[in-house]
């Protein structure tokens, strides 16, 4: 039952039913706890199970208060450079980006970093997995300068890693999207073009979901636009039709509100 339990809750973490999986996840801490205490290592991955499920439903307050606890057991277990404190401490950071207290979110997002590098050397998918979501919060704190630094440095290992036979190009759009974004911001649209039409390249080779390619599609009308507003033009209501046609009337009218600012 307890195996059985635990495999249900994980599988069904992202799913759209989130209080099932949020009762699978508490009633299998409780069977856990019964059996091997509260500082067993599967009780404590088992809460970090349990406080990703709670921030994919939306509730990263209660997040926040699963993860410290389960931080403090991992540091007492395994100590502070260990991947799964790291990886404690860094969902703990994504709970604290969703309640929008950004300087904490950083910090521990950053921590998990360094552990992860520490711990599993710097080429590591994880390692990159972990500059990602630093890079997150970077950007949401308007830090674009410093987001690209990372960014760019977790890109170069996941190429390393997607040039192996099993490696899917898709999951490189993300980052390209992420630098291009950030390269607009800072004032670069030609560094953010290369990476957003490489994206794009990608999204259309690989495949991609309609709503990836309005989001690709407007970042690059973004970027054309200081020296090709025609262009950028084009882009841009091909990315705002995308967004009307999936149902996305809110981002569609981002676009259109660019598409106003242009010559």
């Amino acid at each position: 039952r307890l195996s059985s339990n635990l495999a249900t809750a994980v599988a069904r973490a992202r799913e759209p039913d989130h209080a099932r999986a949020l009762a699978l996840h508490r009633e299998a801490i409780e069977l856990l706890r019964e059996q091997l205490g509260d500082e067993h290592p599967q009780v404590i991955s088992a809460r970090l199970n349990q406080g990703r499920a709670l921030i994919y439903a939306g509730e990263p307050d209660q997040a926040e208060r699963v993860l410290r606890g389960a931080l403090g057991r991992a540091r007492a277990v395994w100590g502070d450079d260990h991947p799964h404190t790291a990886r404690v401490e860094g969902t703990l950071g994504t709970a604290l980006a969703a309640l929008g207290r950004e300087a904490e979110a950083e910090q521990a997002l950053r921590r998990s970093l360094e552990a992860r590098e520490r711990s599993l050397g710097a080429e590591h998918p994880e390692v990159a997995s972990a500059r990602f979501n630093l890079a997150s919060a970077l950007r949401r704190a308007g830090r674009h300068d410093e987001a690209v630094v990372q960014l760019r440095r977790g890109l170069q290992s996941r190429r390393r890693h997607h040039a192996e036979p099993e490696g899917d190009r898709h999951d490189l759009i993300p980052w390209l999207y992420m630098i291009g974004d950030s390269e607009v911001e800072r004032g670069q649209p030609a560094a953010a073009r290369e990476a957003l039409r490489e994206a794009l390249s990608l999204a259309e080779t690989d495949g991609a979901a309609p709503l990836d390619f309005a989001k690709v599609r407007f970042g690059l009308a973004r970027a054309l636009a200081p020296d090709d507003p025609v262009q950028a033009r084009m882009v841009a209501e091909a990315a705002r039709d995308a967004y009307r046609a999936e149902g996305q009337p809110q981002a569609a009218e981002r676009v259109e509100a660019f598409l106003e600012q242009l010559p």
